[in-house]
């Protein structure tokens, strides 16, 4: 194929140039995802910038589609990224057929110019924090928005991941995890962190991942859980958190450690309904 460009664009000029030539929206700094977003109503969700180190460019769907998919959708290499094709984007989007017909993107603006508001944040690391999950809540419709933030490699915060999966973060207060397997506490492997809080308020060591019931670290939960004999599952009783179960039970705890609250209740349901005290017999029947 032969380049159509004098001056190469910088890698990051380069994708984003591919993104508008695909056909995805763009809102501010961000684009429709070429491998989630083409049916149904979405948000714009793919963000562009440039390597730290100032070689090439990064790529990320913040709604977690894996890099290897978002280059595949693209006809793109990892090497791409540091040295775009020697074309012009839109020959390159026309010469592999990557032109599409995006659906129209959510309504657009910030989550607080949509009325959401801040609820809580939970933040990710150990020994030190190193991202922060970030729950919006809109108090008319209850409806709930999850943003990320994390550390640069100038230890600036700023929005998003980064190029981090969900998958790779560590669980969600480990360090209390560590603390009560060397003390022979039971803990709770539940599913939100809200859940985990609650139950950490009383007096219970508990845990989670960031991803939820359709993201299960199975292999991390197995590394630091498999064996231990005071863990249990809790897990939300409905149709996404009965799979999560069926994922975890076996390969990190056997089935009869799982306490299963009513139909439709998380672990924070159950303290709610029974409390604290409660709650601990009830692990203590499972043990």
């Amino acid at each position: 194929m032969t380049s159509s460009l004098t001056t190469p664009p910088s890698p990051a000029a380069w994708l984003a140039g591919l993104l508008d030539a695909i056909g995805a929206a763009r809102r501010g700094r961000k684009w429709q995802c070429p491998v989630h977003g083409l049916k149904g109503e979405h948000s714009v969700a793919v963000s562009v910038g440039v390597r730290q180190d100032g070689h090439g460019a990064w790529l990320y769907c913040h709604a977690g589609c894996d890099l290897r998919d978002l280059l595949r959708a693209l006809h793109l290499t990892r090497a791409d990224l540091r040295y775009p094709p020697p074309v012009d984007p839109a020959r390159h989007a026309r010469a592999f057929r990557l032109v599409r017909k995006f659906p129209p993107p959510k309504a657009g603006g910030s989550p607080a110019e949509r009325g959401f508001r801040f609820e809580a944040e939970h933040p990710y690391g150990d020994p030190k924090p190193i991202a922060w999950k970030i729950r919006m809540r809109h108090p008319s419709s209850g409806a709930k928005e999850i943003l990320w933030e994390s550390l640069n490699p100038s230890g600036e915060r700023v929005p998003g991941l980064l190029g981090r999966r969900q998958v790779d973060l560590p669980l969600y207060r480990i360090a209390d995890v560590r603390k009560a397997k060397f003390l022979d506490e039971p803990i709770v492997i539940c599913e939100s962190e809200s859940s985990v809080d609650a139950l950490n308020r009383a007096g219970i060591y508990a845990t989670c991942w960031p991803g939820g019931a359709g993201d299960v670290p199975v292999s991390q939960l197995a590394d630091e859980l498999s064996g231990y004999r005071y863990a249990v599952l809790v897990p939300d009783n409905d149709e996404a958190g009965l799979r999560a179960r069926d994922q975890i039970v076996g390969r990190v705890l056997p089935p009869e450690r799982v306490l299963l609250g009513e139909p439709g209740e998380d672990a924070r349901d159950i303290l709610a309904r029974v409390g604290g005290e409660g709650f601990r017999s009830m692990l203590m029947e499972v043990l």
